[in-house]
Parts: structure tokens; sequence; C-alpha cells
């Protein structure tokens, strides 16, 4: 005779196995910590922040907006150090709705969740659209070829969803060599930029007498500052990918690599000083 199993509740099952179902997940240090850090800074897109970002900046701030963006790094180191305290006791994967939910409570956190959900897909599309728009102009450009741009992006998408599907590895591992690309274009600019006018240079653009507008243009120049970084969180969140705290490997992360936590704001100071 046929054994019966039971389930949990005491139902009969009659000739069946019943297995273990799993979700699936990221398995436990599939990502290095270097990993984490050079995607994040990826996913913050300095060169797209500076190009969207600057000339309002500007416009707000006047001479005085690098200040702005000082300011502003000063404003996210020390968010991240408290949202790295706050995952010490409540864990979270990158995102602030595990901390607005236990604040104001799950109502707030779902509406949350599908405004920066919607949020995220319609730049995410403009960014998409962007990639070729810039490609076919620069062809046109420089090779004289006008090759549509809806063509561009499709071509795009097929290349990152191919990275995508191959693993995560194969995908940060990219991330990290076109930030890296990214990285030295704006550091050679910037560089050049400054060497060539280097009879101009002052320490003006630092002197908060020089923000328009003074207080009132500050307090409108430093909310888009603050954006620039946006996609940052995810580091900290991330960094809770084993028994240690966030705190404990980003400051073991900063003893390895002492370059990696003021490069990215000293990269955007430079190229912003350049202007």
């Amino acid at each position: 005779m046929e054994k019966q199993e039971r389930l949990p509740s005491g139902l009969p099952i009659e000739g069946k196995t019943l297995g273990v179902i799993e979700s699936p997940r990221l398995e436990r240090g599939a990502l290095k910590l270097i990993d984490i850090a050079t995607s994040t800074m990826a996913n913050i897109a300095p060169a797209m922040s500076f190009y969207f970002s600057f000339a309002l900046i500007a416009g707000l701030a006047g001479i005085g907006s690098p200040l702005t963006i000082v300011m502003a790094i000063v404003a996210i180191a020390l968010l991240g150090n408290t949202l790295a305290e706050f995952s010490k006791s409540i864990p979270s994967t990158g995102s602030f709705i595990t901390f607005i939910g236990k604040t104001f409570g799950p109502v707030m956190a779902v509406t949350t969740t599908i405004v920066v959900s919607i949020g995220y897909i319609i730049a995410m599309a403009s960014v998409i659209a962007i990639s070729g728009g810039w490609t076919q102009r620069i062809i046109q450009v420089y090779f004289g070829i006008n090759v549509p741009w809806q063509l561009l992006t499709l071509i795009f998408v097929v290349i990152v969803y191919f990275l995508m599907v191959r693993g995560v590895h194969l995908s940060t591992r990219w991330a990290g060599y076109f930030f890296l690309l990214e990285m030295i274009v704006l550091v050679l600019v910037s560089v050049v930029a400054l060497v060539t006018h280097a009879g101009n240079l002052s320490l003006a653009p630092f002197n908060p007498a020089n923000i328009s507008g003074g207080l009132a243009g500050f307090g409108l120049g430093f909310p888009v500052a603050v954006y620039m970084f946006v996609g940052w969180g995810k580091f900290r969140g991330a960094c809770r990918g084993d028994r240690r705290s966030a705190q404990q490997r980003s400051q073991s992360h900063l003893r390895e690599h002492p370059a990696d936590g003021p490069l990215l704001p000293a990269v955007l100071v430079l190229h912003h000083r350049r202007l």
C-alpha cells in the first residue's frame, strides 16, 4: 500500500513527493565589494549627471556652483553614514522603502514603491532613447553616415539584455568597464581644460560670497546638486551581503582601496571647476 504523505496542515497527498520550493536570490558572496562599488558609481552615471544638471546649477548658484557640489557631497556622505547605522538594525537591500515602511507604515511604503517604480521606468526609457540618439549624432557628425536612432537603440537593448541574462558577474564587469571609460574621458577633458586655461584659474568658485542670490541661490542649486548622486544607495544596502555590518565592510573596502571613496566626488568637482 502506497504510503501517504502529509502537508504541515495535516492534509494527505497520495503518491506525491513534496519538495522544498525556494525563491531565486543572489547567492551570498556572489559579488565582491569592489564589484558593488563600481556598479553603484556606474549607476550614478557622472557624465550624464553633469550633462543634465550643471547648466541648471550654474544658472541658480552662479560662479559658486562648484561649492554647491561640495556641500552636496558632504550631505550625501552624512546621509550614507546614517543609513549604514540604520542597516545594522533593519536589514535593507539598498532601497529606502524599508525605512519608510518602518516609519510611516505599509501604505506609505507601497505608495512610495509604486511612485519610484514608475519614475524609474520613465527615466530608463529616456536613457535608452538618448543612447541611440547620441550615437546617431556622433556617427553623423564624425563619419557623415545617418543611422536611425531607433535601430541603434534596439541594438543597445539587445546587447544589454544579453549581458543581463548571462549573469550578474558578466553584466557587473561590463558596467565597470564602461564606467572606467567614462571616468577616463571626464578626467582627461577636465585636465586638458584646466591646463589650457591655467592663467584664469582662481579660488573664486569656492567663495560663498560668489553664490548668486546668496543663501537663496544656494538653496535652489543644492537640491539639483544632490540629485546628481541618485543611485548611490544601493552600495550601502548591498554591503549587507555577509554577517559583517555595512559600516565594517565599507571601512574594510576603504582601507584596501583608499582612492575609491573620494574618487567620484573629486572628479565631479574637477569637472565643474573647469567650467
